[in-house]
């Protein structure tokens, strides 16, 4: 679903403070790489937050709030990266642990049929430690 702008203005606080989650994160960010006036206010939000926060501490040697800005978005987009592959691996190991519980069940079960399953099964539960440690 495309994000509207009056959407899109609402979260620019959030978005700046780090507070929306990864679908509205990533649905802000699209809008915002197609839409110049959410942007604009996006950068302007951006400079009035980074200047009340920042520019009055001594430690902080950057005032290029552009360039700020646009590491902001891209840790948001490496964030949302990582997260998408996250939910892969997540959804790979639990494929696999099916797998791993269905060979047990089926050798348990009908262990004529599967002679081989107790040493395939063995086999695969090696094969994840040796990866996994």
């Amino acid at each position: 679903m495309q994000m509207t702008c009056k959407e899109a203005k609402r979260m620019v606080q959030p978005f700046i403070e780090g507070k929306l989650k990864e679908c509205r994160t990533r649905a802000f960010l699209n809008h915002i790489k197609t839409c110049q006036d959410c942007r604009d206010e996006l950068e302007t939000y951006f400079v009035v937050n980074y200047s009340l926060r920042y520019l009055d501490n001594e430690k902080n040697n950057s005032y290029d709030i552009q360039k700020l800005l646009t590491e902001r978005i891209e840790r948001a987009e490496q964030e949302l990266r990582l997260h998408r592959i996250f939910k892969i691996l997540t959804a790979a190991v639990l494929a696999l642990g099916i797998l791993i519980v269905t060979l047990v069940a089926l050798h348990l079960l009908m262990p004529e049929t599967f002679p081989d399953a107790g040493r395939e099964t063995a086999r695969l539960l090696s094969l994840l430690r040796s990866k996994f440690s």
